[in-house]
């Protein structure tokens, strides 16, 4: 089994008025034995250079996990409790990354400050989700009778109250979300596609959103899949759902 990765990042319509940046990113990674690494991350409104923070704790976090996946463990050795154990430290190692940004910009960390959401899966099944911040991650197994398991957003008394990780209390906002069995596809994505991806209680994936996206995405290469998942979420009945940055990454595993 092998992972098919599709992913896009779309400007919103809100950001483009106003001629700013798109603050969301993304990075993913296939390789070791059979594994996924996908990571999103949404830029702070409210910080100047959010759309940097992002891109580099993307980046940052994707490459420590990836790094780790890519040694040559013991025999016996869990790979998934491996990167658990050093999530942590993948995490922190961002924050470094995006306070040597701010200081060399002469800026504070926090006017980088984004959310993370992310996924670490088997090919053969099985894995976790962590999460800091709104956004969200969702897995549907092979089984249509086991329940998707999501990571969903956190927010505050204010629906726009979010965490982010350039906070000094970051950790105490870091979930992890395990899934065990057979995997049909995951979806990570910033909060931006929520609205028209996920059902509204935000325990599934919308049937109406995912099952013509999935039929069309194994059908066609990686690249036209990607061209196709862009056009989605910069169309015209897309951004009358939503003015926000959207930014959306779907896995699939074929034999």
């Amino acid at each position: 089994m092998n992972w098919k990765v599709f992913e896009a990042v779309a400007t919103g319509t809100s950001h483009l008025e106003r001629m700013t940046a798109c603050q969301d990113a993304c990075r993913t990674w296939t390789g070791g034995d059979g594994f996924l690494v996908a990571v999103v991350c949404d830029g702070a409104g409210s910080a100047s250079l959010s759309e940097i923070g992002s891109r580099i704790c993307s980046d940052a976090v994707v490459e420590r996990i990836a790094s780790c996946l890519g040694e040559e463990l013991e025999e016996g050795a869990d790979a998934l409790q491996l990167v658990k154990d050093q999530l942590e430290a993948s995490i922190q190692h961002a924050r470094e990354r995006i306070e040597d940004a701010a200081s060399e910009k002469g800026v504070a960390p926090r006017d980088l400050a984004c959310t993370l959401v992310g996924v670490v899966a088997k090919a053969t099944g099985g894995g976790f989700f962590f999460h800091v911040g709104d956004g969200a991650a969702i897995v549907h197994m092979a089984d249509a009778s086991i329940a998707p398991v999501v990571s969903r957003p956190e927010n505050g008394e204010y629906s726009n109250e979010t965490w982010f990780v350039t906070q000094s209390n970051w950790l105490d906002h870091l979930r992890l979300t395990d899934f065990a069995g057979e995997i049909r596809c995951i979806a990570v994505m910033s909060d931006g596609p929520m609205p028209f991806a996920l059902t509204k209680d935000q325990s599934s994936l919308f049937p109406g959103f995912i099952d013509p996206i999935e039929d069309y995405l194994r059908k066609n290469s990686v690249e036209d899949g990607n061209r196709g998942l862009l056009s989605i979420l910069t169309s015209e009945r897309t951004n009358s759902i939503t003015n926000d940055d959207k930014t959306l990454v779907l896995a699939f595993l074929e034999s």
